[in-house]
This record gives C-alpha cells, sequence and structure tokens, in this order.
C-alpha cells in the first residue's frame, strides 16, 4: 500500500518510474501501473499474461505491453523436500567436498541456532548474515561475502564455506552457492533464492554439486505453529508447496509457477472458503 500510494503520488506530478522485478505476479504488475494511472480499470488481458521477459509500460492514459527476447542462461534446478533434522548432514557433505553452501532459514533465531550448531558440529567455516546486525558489521559481512563467494571469488575463498542468514541473502546479493538449502517460502522469493545457486559459471565446483540443487525445509509449513507461516501465512506457503516441480527451469518457469500461487490467492473460491474457516 505504502508503494502504491508513492507511485500514485508520482503519476500525479507526472514523475517518470522505473520499476524492476524478476518475480511479479501479474495482478500486482497491473495494480502498480493502475496507481500511477490513477484508474481503477485494465485491459484484463495485461493481466493475464505470462510472458518472461515482459516490459509493460504506459504513454498517457495507454498501456502497452512487449515480451522482450532472452538470450541468457536457461538453468535446471533439481528441488528435493527435507526435514530441518536432515540438514546437517547434508552441510557436513557439501562442506567436506569442498562446496560452498547457502542456508536461507525464514527467521533471525533459527539462522542463530543453526550457525551455533554447525560451528560446533560441522565447520568454524560459518558466516551468519542477517538484517539485525548494526549497519557497520552488515556492510563488512556484505563486503565478505562479496569477496570470497562474489563474481570475483576463487575456489580458496569458496572452498567449505558455509553461509546461514535470512531473507536479506535472497535479494540484491551478486553472490553464488554450489548447493542451496532454505525454509518454504512464496513462490516468488523462492525463486529469488534459487538465484543464488549456480549464479556464476565456474570450473572448480566440487563434482557431487556440478548441477544445481536446493533442498527445501517442509517442516515449517507442516507444524502447527512456525515463524514462517507468521510472517507468510499459511495459504501462499500451502500452495508454493502444492505447484513447486522436483524441477525447475530459470528463468521459463519463473512466470508460471508465480501467476499459479498468486492467481489462486487473489481469485480462487478455494481460498475465500480457507479464509472462512479460518475466521470460524
Amino acid at each position: 500500500q505504502y508503494l502504491e500510494r508513492a507511485i500514485q503520488w508520482l503519476g500525479a506530478y507526472k514523475t517518470p518510474v522505473i520499476l524492476l522485478s524478476a518475480t511479479l505476479p501479474a495482478k500486482r504488475r497491473m495494480s502498480l501501473i493502475r496507481a500511477y494511472l490513477q484508474t481503477s480499470v485494465s485491459p484484463k488481458c495485461f493481466e493475464e499474461n505470462s510472458a518472461y521477459p515482459l516490459l509493460t509500460w504506459t504513454d498517457e492514459k495507454e498501456i502497452c505491453q512487449q515480451e522482450l527476447p532472452y538470450d541468457g542462461e536457461h538453468k535446471s534446478v533439481s528441488i528435493f523436500k527435507c526435514c530441518y533434522n536432515d540438514i546437517v548432514s547434508k552441510i557436513k557433505d557439501a562442506a567436506e567436498s569442498g562446496g560452498c553452501v547457502g542456508i536461507i532459514l525464514n527467521t533471525v533465531s533459527r539462522a542463530q541456532k543453526l550457525a551455533e550448531q554447525i560451528s560446533g558440529e560441522v565447520t568454524d567455516n560459518v558466516l551468519l548474515y542477517h538484517a539485525q546486525y548494526i549497519m557497520p558489521d552488515r556492510a563488512k559481512k556484505e563486503s565478505e561475502l562479496l569477496m570470497r563467494i562474489g563474481k570475483s571469488g576463487n575456489a580458496e575463498t569458496r572452498r567449505g564455506l558455509v553461509v546461514i542468514g535470512t531473507q536479506v541473502l535472497e535479494q540484491s546479493l551478486d553472490i553464488d552457492f554450489d548447493l542451496l538449502i532454505t525454509d518454504v517460502c512464496p513462490m516468488d522469493l523462492f525463486l529469488q533464492r534459487t538465484g543464488r545457486l549456480h549464479r556464476h559459471n565456474r570450473d572448480h565446483r566440487p563434482d557431487k554439486y556440478k548441477d544445481p540443487q536446493c533442498f527445501l525445509i517442509t517442516d515449517e509449513f507442516y507444524n502447527e505453529k512456525t515463524g514462517s507461516k507468521s510472517i507468510y501465512g499459511e495459504w501462499l506457503l500451502r500452495k508454493t508447496l502444492e505447484y513447486l516441480p522436483q524441477r525447475i527451469t530459470v528463468p521459463d518457469d519463473i512466470s508460471p509457477l508465480v501467476q499459479k500461487v498468486y492467481v489462486s490467492f487473489d481469485d480462487s473460491d478455494e481460498y475465500q472458503k480457507y479464509i472462512k474457516d479460518q475466521q470460524e
């Protein structure tokens, strides 16, 4: 709502606005356009367009769209569901193989707890990163991450490093993991997280991790009360688990998967029944 209101004011002042997103639900895209144009209507075909990459723009009151060509790499990622109790052995195996492991958890307390456990049982080569650090410490950790596992990182700086963090790892940072382990989260954020997996072409990945692999921790959905449900709500997590296949291809599957989850969230009778049941 804050974003839409800001865009509404910018539209009123005829200030050009550029919005960039790799995982934007179609309905949200059009609500932002409507806010800028200060209108309540838009052609339905634009809300149903799942092309990727896609450019949407306005010219006075007119809305236009154009699908853009993509000539980049198509990355295939294998998805495995697992329990929280399984991940220590997977981290240990990857670290001992010389791989760089990224673990993204949904709460700071879970990240802190796991970092302490891995430091005590597996390796001291652990970097913990979350949003509750004061800014100087956060900047220092970001610099270390970019130096060790960014585009210029090499086999020595990456070998056996275990990075444990929260949602700050899924946004903006140009870092690259050999193996990704993540809590369950809404589809668009899950796809953002996989963007940190095999992000750069490297010749020195361990043999076990030549192909991108992501382990999805499902306890945070199936347990009764979890931080993940409090943050994201049960419905988006439920639908993400329902629609997530065992293998995804990026970027080809980004838009179809995101639209599936969010269309069910916005429009389905099933969701309305779920809300009513929760209220009762």
